[in-house]
C-alpha cells in the first residue's frame, strides 16, 4: 500500500544494497529514507475505499484516528492490531487476503493465526461484513469474551507425531474455517469440533528459535544443568546485540547540560526516559522494543512467551549458515513467513538495516550481526563496550 506503489518499497530495498559505507547508510536514514507510516496508509485504505473518515472517528474516537496521523514524528502512535482488525471491520473489508496485508505490511503485525480463537473471531467477523449477517465492533468484543475459554497453551506435539502433522493442524483449522456456515451457530459449532486445537503460542517460530539458541547455548557451553541465562543473570551475547539495538543514548542532550553519560549498568533508559527524549524518528522506530516489557530469554525458551519478530532476525542473524539456492534475505524472507511474522520492509528502518546487513555479508562472505552491530552503533552514536 505505498503511496506511490511500489516505487518507494524497491527505492529504499535498492539503497539498503547500493550503500556500501555505513556512513553513507546513515545519511540516506536520516536524510532520505521513506519510512513506512501506519497513518499514511490508513488514509491511502479509506482514499482507496471512498468512505467517508468520520465512520472511523465515531466509533474509535477523534483523538486516536488524530494520534495516528499526526504530522508530528515525536507524537504519532502506530495502529495496534486490534485497532487494525476494528478499521478493517468499519471500513467493511470482508476480503481477508486484503485484510491480513493491511494488518501485516502497512501496520507491521502478525497475520491470523489459525489457533488463536480471536483470530478465528475476527476473520469471523471480517467476512461478515456487506452480508445481512453484518458483525460489528461491540459484537465482535462480546463474542471474544465468550469464548475466552479457548485461550490456553497449545498442546505440545506427541513424540509420535510428526513435524507435518503438527504444522498440519494449522492448515487443517484454516481449511474447516472456510468451510464454517457464516453464523454464530456455525461458529460455536466450529469451536466445539476444534476445542483441543486452540492456543496463542507460536510453536513453528519456537522451533527455528530453538535451534538458533542451540548453537548459542553451545558456543558458550552451557551444560544441561545450567538455569537458562535470563537478562538477570545476564545475557552475554545476544541480549546486549538486542539491547544495543534497542539502546537509545542521550549523549548529546547529556552534553547539552553538562551531565556525565550513564553508567553501563543503566545504558537502557526507562520508559520515562525513552518517551522523554528527542529521538529522532528511525531511532524511535529501531528502538521501539525498549518501548515495552521485552521478555525475557528464558521465558521465551521455556514456552512462556511467544518469540518476538526482533528476537527471531537477530539470531538468525548470529547463526543462521548459509544456503545455496537462496540468499540470506530469501532465506530469512521465508521464515518470517512460515512464522506468520510480516516479511521483510524496506521501509521499516529496523527491517532496512537488517537487508543492509545480510545483502554485504553475502557478497563480503562477512558476519552479518557484526555489520548490523556497527550500523546500529553508528545510528545511536553507539561507544564500543
Amino acid at each position: 500500500m505505498d503511496n506511490e506503489g511500489v516505487g518507494l518499497t524497491e527505492q529504499a530495498k535498492q539503497m539498503a544494497f547500493r550503500q556500501q559505507k555505513i556512513q553513507e547508510a546513515r545519511k540516506y536514514l536520516d536524510k532520505d529514507y521513506p519510512i513506512r507510516k501506519s497513518g499514511e496508509e490508513l488514509e491511502n485504505l479509506i482514499a482507496k475505499k471512498g468512505i467517508d473518515k468520520r465512520i472511523l472517528t465515531e466509533s474509535l474516537g477523534r483523538q486516536l484516528i488524530y494520534n495516528w496521523s499526526n504530522k508530528d514524528d515525536k507524537k504519532r502512535t502506530d495502529i495496534s492490531r486490534e485497532s487494525a482488525v476494528k478499521i478493517l471491520l468499519l471500513l467493511k473489508v470482508d476480503d481477508l487476503t486484503e485484510a491480513e496485508d493491511f494488518i501485516m505490511h502497512s501496520c507491521g503485525h502478525d497475520g491470523f493465526y489459525a489457533r488463536d480463537y480471536k483470530d478465528i473471531i475476527y476473520m469471523f467477523c471480517l467476512r461478515s461484513a456487506n452480508t445481512a449477517k453484518e458483525i460489528g465492533i461491540e459484537k465482535m468484543d462480546a463474542l471474544i469474551k465468550e469464548y475466552k475459554y479457548l485461550d490456553s497453551p497449545n498442546p505440545d506435539v506427541q513424540e509420535t507425531d510428526t513435524d507435518e502433522k503438527a504444522r498440519g493442524i494449522t492448515k487443517m483449522l484454516f481449511d474447516r474455517f472456510e468451510e464454517t456456515e457464516n453464523s454464530e451457530e456455525g461458529l460455536k459449532k466450529f469451536f466445539d469440533e476444534n476445542k483441543d486445537n486452540f492456543g496463542s503460542f507460536k510453536r513453528t517460530a519456537h522451533k527455528i528459535f530453538m535451534e538458533y539458541f542451540d548453537h548459542y547455548r553451545s558456543s558458550r557451553e552451557v551444560t544441561p544443568d545450567e538455569d537458562i541465562p535470563d537478562e538477570q543473570t545476564g545475557i552475554v551475547s545476544l541480549q546486549k546485540i538486542v539491547d544495543s539495538i534497542n539502546k537509545v543514548t542521550l549523549t548529546s542532550r547529556n552534553r547539552r547540560s553538562g551531565r556525565e553519560r550513564e553508567s553501563k549498568e543503566d545504558y537502557i533508559p526507562d520508559k520515562t526516559k525513552v518517551k522523554r527524549a528527542a529521538l529522532e524518528l528511525v531511532q524511535k522506530v529501531i528502538a521501539q522494543d525498549a518501548l515495552i516489557d521485552r521478555p525475557k530469554l528464558g521465558d521465551i525458551v521455556n514456552k512462556k512467551e511467544n518469540v518476538p519478530r526482533k528476537y527471531l532476525i537477530l539470531f538468525f542473524l548470529a547463526y543462521s549458515g548459509g544456503d545455496k539456492h537462496m540468499t540470506l534475505i530469501e532465506k530469512l524472507d521465508n521464515i518470517l513467513y512460515i512464522s506468520g511474522m510480516p516479511r521483510l520492509d524496506s521501509r521499516n528502518p529496523f527491517d532496512w538495516i537488517v537487508m543492509h546487513s545480510l545483502y554485504h555479508s553475502d557478497i563480503r562472505d562477512t558476519g552479518a550481526i557484526d555489520r548490523l552491530k556497527k550500523v546500529a552503533k553508528e545510528i545511536f552514536k553507539i561507544d564500543e563496550e
